[in-house]
């Protein structure tokens, strides 16, 4: 491993900037945008907006999945590299997390019913019939969708009883299982280029 971000900047990586000679990053804040070169260098791209926060970038950086408050809750919404702010649908439902796929076109939605409500769902929203269409997935709290590159395979975390654990969702067989149950806590899945590997977060307590 070879350390590229400074210790006066705090970021997460969203996505390799389209030359991967660096990665496209997201403040703590969640809506500041930045280059971080594998060369040390850092270049900041866009303020943001504080009542929007950043879930997923195209490759080519020119394209951000957001969730912004809008009235009295959360919808998600591409928005341009012009600036330009498009929802998916506007809903009553609490739209707190999303990922791209996993068709082009397609958005995974998680939503709950209400700010902090017990349980949630995932949804894909094709923008061909410009619709939700639920995921047949066990009841509780879901999180941090991401889709292998094939589409074939949904990792997501589930939390209950103060525990997060990473479980998989076939589309093919409509089934879904725990990849790792244990105490320790799960998050932030990505899958390789190829969908061989699935890296993710691990903490322990």
């Amino acid at each position: 491993p070879t350390r590229v971000s400074p210790d006066s900047l705090s970021v997460y990586p969203l996505e390799w900037s389209p030359d991967d000679k660096g990665l496209l990053c997201l403040d703590a804040e969640g809506h500041g945008l930045y280059y971080v070169g594998l060369d040390g260098s850092v270049r900041r791209l866009r303020e943001g907006d504080p009542l929007t926060r950043v879930l997923a970038i195209t490759p080519d950086g020119e394209t951000e999945l957001v969730s912004k408050f809008n009235r009295d809750n959360r919808d998600i919404a591409f928005q341009k590299a012009d600036r330009k702010l498009e929802y998916l649908a506007e809903t009553t439902s609490w739209e707190e997390d999303a990922t791209f796929g996993p068709r082009p076109g397609d958005v995974t939605v998680v939503a709950a019913p209400s700010y902090l409500a017990p349980v949630n769902t995932i949804s894909i929203w094709s923008s061909t019939t410009r619709s939700y269409s639920p995921l047949p997935l066990p009841e509780g709290r879901k999180s941090k969708p991401a889709w292998a590159p094939d589409g074939g395979m949904l990792a997501y975390v589930v939390s209950a009883g103060g525990q997060s654990d990473l479980w998989l969702y076939d589309p093919a067989t409509t089934r879904a299982r725990p990849l790792v149950e244990d105490p320790q806590e799960e998050s932030q899945p990505a899958w390789s280029s190829d969908g061989e590997w699935l890296a993710f977060v691990r903490g322990t307590t």
